[in-house]
């Protein structure tokens, strides 16, 4: 008969049940730390200085009947592209019928409470991986709180980025649940906002589920044709010159981060162009930056066989790790696959920049999954080594730099960094388990 004491631990344990004192003060500062950055958001709305500043002003011409031409020019609050296609305006189309200020501020809770979903997702998520919670509740405070250090450059400007990883983790929850066949809807919803997070799709893809990737190609028709409730026969013209202007254009989004100078200055093109071309205004600037002097446009095409090597690599590694594992893990083989995918993508974004870089969530887990089988061996001094690689990519990625480093190119050695680590350490898995099953237990 079971004493009373005894009675509790049989209970749901709870999303923070066993997390240390020293996550949930860091937990505690991180959340403050993104309420501060969210209401810096609400406080600069009308300065003209965020990119909610751009999708706001946006939305309201296209409410008030803008037509296509609204793609060929710039947003006159910050003379800053419109770079949102009609389904990513239509998200925000009820915000226009509020003042600024407010819709940041509803925009900012609504960011707030995804960080909090995902917070939840993921730990739900988490469980299924580790059913006698050993390892994974080891390595879930750890995500948790490099999600929350991620998430401030995205508040801050009101970026969509915090609702792409969010639907990220929705989807991975949906994997491991009794709606798993709906999974991939939420991989639309980023894809159809911006059309680069369809990359994700690649764990789908790998695993050779078609019904699955047609399903995605459906809801992605689905979110382009949503708009039309509310900009009507607009939406197609918009959505062709959306593509015109913002994809396609010598003077768009894509060409504007193809430049030394790029704002987006942890770009692999415009890291590129410092090193590689001459006569760069931010050469003058630093004197010191060594640089050769190649083409541009020849810098530009190596650059893009450079990206496409780096995702032919992730489908080489994914597929081998896929093909060499001893036993079915789906949903451990989803995870990894994602965290592959996550670090591909941060790393041949052109415009990678801090309010991206929670992209690079899933890119952390192998990392302190090994860090913590190290603990697990019995092997601290390798443990904590892997734990400081991890925050020290961490702080790299975010980019908590100087300008005199970032002008460098040092956070953008974080982004290449991490998806080396992440080849690295899953090209090892595919030759033998990652754990072993007294460490954890699969699905």
């Amino acid at each position: 008969m079971l004493d009373k004491n005894q009675i509790p631990q049989l209970r749901n344990p709870g999303l923070f049940k066993g997390w240390k004192r020293r996550y949930i003060v860091l937990l505690a500062l991180l959340t403050i730390f993104n309420i501060i950055q969210a209401y810096s958001l609400v406080r600069r709305v009308n300065n003209g200085s965020t990119d909610f500043t751009v999708f706001y002003n946006t939305g309201v011409l296209l409410r008030e009947g803008a037509g296509p031409d609204i793609y060929a020019g710039k947003d006159q609050s910050t003379e800053w592209l419109r770079t949102i296609p009609p389904f990513g305006q239509w998200l925000l189309h009820p915000l226009t019928a509020l003042s600024a200020r407010g819709a940041a501020a509803v925009w900012s809770a609504l960011n707030l409470a995804m960080l909090g979903l995902g917070l939840v997702w993921l730990s739900r998520a988490f469980e299924r991986l580790d059913a006698k919670r050993r390892l994974m509740s080891r390595v879930t405070p750890i995500i948790c709180l490099v999600m929350l250090a991620l998430a401030p450059g995205s508040i801050q400007v009101g970026q969509y980025s915090v609702l792409f990883v969010a639907c990220w983790i929705l989807y991975l929850r949906l994997r491991c649940s009794r709606y798993s066949k709906f999974a991939e809807a939420a991989l639309a919803i980023p894809a159809a906002v911006k059309l680069y997070p369809a990359l994700m799709l690649a764990p789908t893809i790998l695993r050779r589920k078609w019904l699955r990737c047609a399903s995605f190609a459906g809801c992605i028709v689905v979110a382009t044709v949503l708009p039309t409730l509310t900009y009507g026969k607009r939406t197609f013209e918009l959505t062709q010159s959306f593509w015109n202007n913002a994809i396609v254009s010598s003077s768009g989004r894509i060409a504007e981060s193809q430049q030394a100078q790029s704002v987006n200055d942890q770009g692999i093109d415009s890291i590129a162009l410092r090193y590689l071309t001459d006569g760069q205004p931010i050469q003058r600037q630093f004197p010191m930056l060594p640089h050769a002097a190649l083409r541009t446009d020849t810098v530009l095409k190596l650059v893009n066989i450079t990206r496409l090597a780096i995702l032919l690599i992730s489908a080489v590694v994914g597929m081998r790790y896929l093909r060499r594992r001893r036993r079915r893990r789906p949903l451990w083989d989803t995870v990894v696959l994602m965290s592959l995918f996550c670090a591909a993508l941060y790393l041949i974004l052109p415009g990678a920049k801090s309010r991206y870089a929670i992209y690079e969530l899933f890119a952390f887990i192998p990392l302190v999954c090994r860090a913590f089988v190290c603990g697990r061996m019995g092997k601290k001094t390798q443990e904590r080594i892997w734990l400081t690689t991890a925050a020290v990519l961490l702080l790299l990625v975010a980019t908590f730099l100087p300008a005199t480093p970032r002008a460098f190119g040092l956070g953008f050695s974080g982004i290449a960094g991490l998806w080396t680590i992440n080849v690295v350490l899953i090209y090892q898995w595919s030759r033998r388990n990652p754990y072993s099953p007294s460490l954890i237990r699969y699905e």
